[in-house]
């Protein structure tokens, strides 16, 4: 059930959200029909747990395992598609709950990585962090892994990549691996972003 890793890879903080197909940052289809979640492929590095949306039987079951917490990464618009109230199933389940919203207009901030570490300060034992396929939180662990545990952007990208993060897409067209480093340039402000 439980993919278990030692270490993990980035394939870029910028390229890996937006070029990697792995995480959605754009908005949700609402023509698509929900359907029950499947279950999930659950990655741990530690005492987290990523995963895309994991169905309630997860829940119950990661529960019953020991997760005290879950980290729930999709916007309010995906929640609201679900076919299931996931904060009511978790409170039932006395499990805590942390809604850090991703994608679309909704975060990829720095202060979504403090926020992501706020949380798994505040939730002892195992923590679950999810958003739809599970790209966006790996996308956010990465982040977190450099900006508070001191791991450069490469030593990232190498501990994610075990929790189903392959190549790039830019990667896998060039047809091999591209370096990835912090620059120390601030990012421009979206008025910045409009010149």
């Amino acid at each position: 059930m439980f993919k278990t890793t030692l270490g993990c890879s980035i394939v870029g903080l910028a390229v890996m959200g937006g070029l990697s197909g792995c995480g959605s940052a754009g908005e949700v289809d609402e023509a698509q029909p929900v359907s029950a979640p499947s279950d999930a492929t659950l990655h741990r590095s530690g005492r987290v747990i990523l995963a895309g949306q994991v169905s309630p039987a997860q829940f119950r079951d990661l529960q019953k395992r020991g997760t005290y917490s879950v980290i729930n990464c999709r916007t309010q618009r995906e929640i609201d598609r679900l076919p299931f109230d996931q904060a009511a199933l978790l409170g039932d389940l006395g499990v805590g709950y942390t809604h850090l919203p991703l994608g679309g207009s909704d975060g990829y901030s720095p202060e979504d990585v403090d926020a992501f570490a706020e949380a798994l300060r505040a939730h002892g034992g195992d923590v679950l962090v999810h958003c739809g396929s599970g790209g966006r939180v790996r996308m956010l662990y990465a982040a977190y892994l450099v900006r508070y545990e001191g791991l450069s952007v490469e030593e990232a990208r190498t501990r994610i990549e075990p929790l189903g993060q392959g190549p790039s897409s830019l990667e896998r067209l060039l047809g091999e691996r591209i370096r990835y480093e912090l620059t120390g340039e601030p990012l421009p402000t979206p008025d910045e972003d409009e010149s």
